[in-house]
């Protein structure tokens, strides 16, 4: 039987073409800017988004159309990989969590105004070695001349995960109609699921240019890396800033059963993480550059913070 990444690449690409897309992104996390390992150390995905479209009657949203909602639905494929700080080491050592490895596809529909945005998240996908995380940080780190990590022979072992999610948005502030705007706005969220479970709320804010053209979700949370519709960012620009908090009742990459044992850790439930960043558009093309502060995810991590940048590039179809 062929490893379930190569069953998952052939249904993310029947999703891009299924229907005419408005934009297409490429984005990338790492740690590289900070110079440390270990914790969340890469992630990649590659999404597509539709064309924004009015909301109509029949859709089964339970969303009123005449207060002039747009929808738009997108689907990406994410690759993602955790690993205790120390690669180098060939067993497991205290305090530190299992390598893991993420494959999936995420989905999702967003309902906006340009002052609430209601979105419905599916994220399908599997932990372990069929995500393929192992053989992806070794060639990377080959080719970079890093070190090579030792310890995957412990990592999380194969399991299927879904997370269903909604997420609300509103618009608490905007400044006039000024070639520069003032924005802020706060988001609320509920995943359930088996993979990261969790309740999160938080606060954003943005300065740029025609921002009401923009008032999207997923700009604000680069650290999660959803395709977003990039319609109205066209020749724009934004700079942006927020700051997350969030109770995770489970996280399979931590707590999940490893091929080998490894040494218990205790996840941390209550978590946080904050933002900066810019987005910058140039005609149809377009990038996202963040920086991301995210508190600890288990009670024996040495470090109370982690650090990792976060880069996107954009191609609007026009």
């Amino acid at each position: 039987m062929k490893p379930a990444r190569y069953r998952l690449l052939p249904l993310a690409t029947f999703l891009s073409l299924s229907v005419s897309a408005s934009t297409l992104q490429f984005g990338m996390d790492n740690d590289v800017l900070f110079k440390v390992d270990g914790d969340y150390s890469n992630g990649m995905f590659f999404g597509y988004s539709s064309s924004p479209s009015p909301l109509t009657s029949d859709s089964f949203l339970p969303l009123d159309p005449a207060n002039g909602y747009q929808t738009n639905w997108s689907a990406s494929i994410a690759h993602k990989m955790w690993t205790p700080s120390d690669i180098e080491q060939t067993t497991p050592q205290k305090n530190e969590r299992p390598y893991a490895g993420l494959l999936a596809v995420d989905s999702g529909i967003v309902a906006t105004n340009g002052t609430t945005a209601h979105q419905l998240g599916l994220l399908l996908g599997l932990v372990g070695p069929d995500s393929g995380a192992e053989d992806a940080q070794k060639r990377a780190h080959r080719l970079l001349g890093n070190a090579i990590p030792k310890g995957w022979d412990y990592q999380v072992k194969n399991k299927a995960i879904i997370d269903v999610s909604y997420e609300v948005d509103q618009l608490f502030y905007r400044s006039g109609n000024t070639p520069y705007q003032n924005e802020f706005s706060g988001y609320g969220r509920v995943v359930a699921g088996n993979f990261q479970p969790e309740l999160a709320a938080g606060v954003g804010w943005r300065w740029g240019k025609s921002l009401e053209n923009s008032f999207n979700a997923n700009s604000l949370r680069p650290y999660r890396q959803h395709a977003m519709a990039a319609d109205g960012l066209h020749g724009g620009w934004y700079l942006y800033g927020n700051l997350e908090a969030r109770y995770r009742f489970d996280d399979l990459t931590i707590t999940g059963s490893t091929l080998k044992p490894v040494p218990d850790v205790d996840m941390e439930k209550g978590q946080m993480t904050a933002a900066s960043g810019v987005v910058y558009f140039y005609r149809q093309f377009g990038i996202g550059l963040s920086a991301v502060a995210y508190s600890k995810a288990f009670k024996q991590d040495q470090d109370d913070w982690h650090f990792r940048n976060s880069l996107t590039f954009y191609w609007l179809f026009m």
